[in-house]
């Protein structure tokens, strides 16, 4: 915490320091410069560091219950690579008072159009922010005394946009490192689970903002309460915390009331500091009803959702109970219409017995028509085959929608191109008998297997002649798919 006397220091002080600020203001070691050229109007407060920080592990101190101070180092990050400091902590009744001095800081905002001030943050071994106060530059040094009820922390500097922030952001300038005369038990924090990135305060914005310009016409704190209050309206706080934010624009105008009317540094500053706090309050207030909007917009989706699936489910079972009925009726009618098929497939393949030997397959029922039917080495139909042939013609009239497959076989006494041919041969003239019966051209289909498939030897003259064949093929319609189990 501040005391008066500092206060008093740092209000004396204010004009001087930010002379030198405009006066001293160099790019911090270690970081990217953008080039530029000359500055156009509208980019006059762009930042000029690309800010690029990674979360980082630091050491955190154990300090016991002891009386006398220990001392503790500070090191500048990339960000600040100049800036050091240097801390003295000792506790007392419960309490761990500490002593810092800072020096080689650069104004805070030049590091980005958001930052505005420094804070000093205790981070216990469980990576958890405490907000130990503002660090104010003076001359380039700034001087903090505090205090808290921790005893097991780590120390480290950010640059933030106001001193009233509950989470660092991750422009961490400084960090502590134990010297020679750091006594306590050395414990680990891992801060970065914790640090803020810039985007968290401008995830409502389309682009980059500007940076308010800092004036010797005021204390920094009037231009920390103005980017506090800029920053709530980001966070939707006119709409989400209403009166909140009101209040510290009320607070915010009294304090620019002060500042043209010359009432001081002391009122003009109390009441920035005030709007400050009630910003900062605003904000988090918004951004926590938010959450509930969302949480309560996530439940009433769900319940929607549920209410969504109740009805989807019992249109369900109402379709199902439907479909189930309309099954039943539809597996009497396949039954039935499977037992038609069944009586006309039986019945087709008696005629057909009674007219050839025929055999169910996989395929259909195949008619096996010896070569006897036709004249020696010959395709010439007999006599017979064709009153078989005709009544098979018949038996076919009334199921126009069978497929024949005409096939000719013979033995291996030829030579296998004579074979094919007479084979084929015997299976076009076996077609175009039956196409002059009256069956459809594009139901039957002829084909010479020659010697192929033999179902005897070839070595007897009776396997021959059973090898001399014509065989046909009946298959589709009623006969599809249920033939082989005939």
């Amino acid at each position: 915490m501040l005391h008066a006397g500092h206060l008093r220091r740092r209000f004396i002080g204010f004009t001087a320091l930010l002379w030198a600020a405009l006066a001293a203001a160099q790019p911090l070691c270690g970081q990217q410069v953008i080039p530029q050229s000359q500055p156009l109007a509208h980019e006059k407060h762009v930042p000029i560091y690309r800010l690029e920080v990674v979360g980082r592990t630091i050491p955190a101190m154990n300090y016991l219950v002891r009386a006398t101070p220990t001392h503790l180092l500070f090191q500048g990050t990339p960000l600040a690579a100049t800036a050091r400091g240097k801390a003295s902590i000792y506790m007392r009744n419960g309490v761990t008072h500490i002593t810092a001095r800072f020096w080689g800081l650069v104004p805070a905002n030049e590091l980005g159009p958001l930052d505005m001030t420094y804070v000093l943050w205790a981070i216990t071994p469980s990576g958890v922010p405490h907000n130990l106060g503002e660090v104010e530059l003076l001359h380039g040094v700034a001087r903090l005394r505090t205090a808290t009820n921790l005893q097991a922390f780590g120390l480290l500097v950010t640059a933030e946009p106001d001193f009233a922030v509950s989470r660092p952001s991750n422009t961490v300038v400084l960090q502590n490192a134990p010297s020679v005369r750091t006594t306590g038990a050395e414990e680990q924090v891992r801060a970065h689970y914790h640090l803020l990135r810039r985007a968290h305060y401008l995830r409502n914005l389309g682009g980059q903002p500007p940076a308010i310009p800092v004036s010797l016409a005021a204390p920094l704190d009037y231009f920390e309460a103005e980017n506090a209050l800029r920053i709530a309206r980001w966070a939707g706080a006119p709409h989400y915390a209403h009166s909140l934010y009101a209040k510290a624009e009320a607070e915010f105008n009294q304090s620019k009331l002060y500042l043209i009317h010359r009432a001081g540094l002391r009122p003009t500053g109390m009441m920035a500091r005030a709007a400050v706090q009630t910003a900062e309050d605003a904000r988090l207030l918004s951004l926590r009803r938010q959450r509930q909007r969302q949480r309560q917009r996530k439940v009433q989706q769900q319940q929607s959702a549920l209410r969504a699936a109740q009805r989807k489910s019992r249109e369900a079972v109402r379709r199902a109970r439907a479909a189930a009925v309309r099954a039943a009726r539809a597996k009497s009618k396949i039954v039935e219409v499977r037992y038609q098929k069944a009586r006309l497939r039986a019945r087709l393949r008696r005629q057909l017995q009674m007219i050839m030997t025929t055999r169910a397959t996989a395929q259909g029922l195949i008619m096996n028509m010896p070569g006897l039917l036709f004249t020696s080495g010959s395709a010439r139909l007999t006599p017979a085959a064709k009153i078989k042939l005709a009544k098979v013609a018949g038996a076919l009239a009334s199921h126009p929608d069978l497929w024949l497959t005409i096939r000719g076989y013979t033995d291996d006494s030829g030579s296998p191109e004579m074979n094919r041919r007479l084979s084929f041969d015997r299976a076009a003239a076996v077609q175009e008998f039956l196409i002059q019966q009256g069956v459809s051209p594009a139901r039957i289909q002829a084909r010479g297997e020659g010697d192929a498939d033999p179902i005897a030897s070839n070595l007897t003259a009776s396997g021959r002649a059973q090898n001399r064949r014509v065989e046909i093929m009946v298959s589709g319609g009623m006969l599809t798919r249920e033939i082989a189990g005939q």
